[in-house]
C-alpha cells in the first residue's frame, strides 16, 4: 500500500476488514474491488487470482523467553505456556486448532483478540507465546524484540493471496496495484 500510494497519490482507496467469506460475498456484489486473504489456498472461477504466495506460521514470544533458543521444543509443552491468539476462527488459529484436534490436543489461550498489533505488544512484554505469520513480527525478530520457537516436527504454512471477480473491469489503477502487489518481495 506504501508503495501504490506514493505512486498514485491522488487515488483514494479504502480498506475493508471482515471475515474471508463476508468480503468474498462483496467482492462477487462488485462492492469491493479486491479481496487480501491469508488461508489456505481458495479458487473459485468467477475470480482471478493476482497473488498466492506461501507465509510460514510460527510459535512466537519474547526474545527474553525461557524457551529461546532451545531446540526441538515438545508441542505439548509450547502449547501449555500462557497464549494470545487470534480468534478462533481466524484463517491460521483456525489451522492450527485443526492441527491439534486431529491429535487430541487444544490450546486454551488466555486471551483471544482480532488485532494482531496488540498481541505483538503483549508479546514485547514477554506476556505469553502467540502462533502468528512469520511476516506480522518479522521486523521484531530483526530488532532482537521477539523470537520464533523451534518446536520438533513442526511446520505449518498459509498463503497470501489476492483475488478479484473475473468480470470486474481492471482500471488503470487497479491494474497498478496488481502489478505492484506481484513485485512486492
Amino acid at each position: 500500500m506504501e508503495a501504490f500510494h506514493k505512486a498514485h497519490l491522488k487515488v483514494k482507496v479504502s480498506m475493508v476488514l471482515d471475515s474471508p467469506d463476508v468480503l468474498l460475498d462483496r467482492m462477487n456484489h462488485n462492492a469491493i474491488d479486491f479481496v487480501y486473504l491469508l488461508d489456505q489456498k481458495i479458487y473459485d472461477h468467477r475470480w482471478v487470482k493476482v497473488l498466492e504466495e506461501p507465509e510460514d506460521i510460527v510459535f512466537v514470544t519474547a526474545s527474553g523467553h525461557p524457551f529461546v533458543g532451545r531446540d526441538s521444543l515438545d508441542l505439548d509443552l509450547v502449547i501449555d505456556q500462557p497464549f494470545i491468539l487470534t480468534e478462533r476462527n481466524a484463517s491460521y488459529r483456525f489451522i492450527l486448532d485443526q492441527y491439534l484436534a486431529a491429535q487430541g490436543k487444544e490450546i486454551h489461550p488466555f486471551l483471544e483478540i482480532g488485532n494482531t498489533e496488540f498481541i505483538i505488544s503483549l508479546l514485547r512484554k514477554n506476556l505469553g507465546v502467540s502462533f502468528l505469520p512469520e511476516f506480522t513480527i518479522h521486523q521484531d525478530i530483526i530488532n532482537g524484540e521477539l523470537a520464533v520457537l523451534d518446536v520438533r516436527d513442526f511446520y505449518m504454512r498459509t498463503w497470501r493471496q489476492i483475488v478479484y471477480h473475473k468480470d470486474k473491469w481492471v482500471t488503470r489503477e487497479m491494474d497498478a496495484f496488481i502489478r505492484l502487489a506481484q513485485e512486492a518481495p
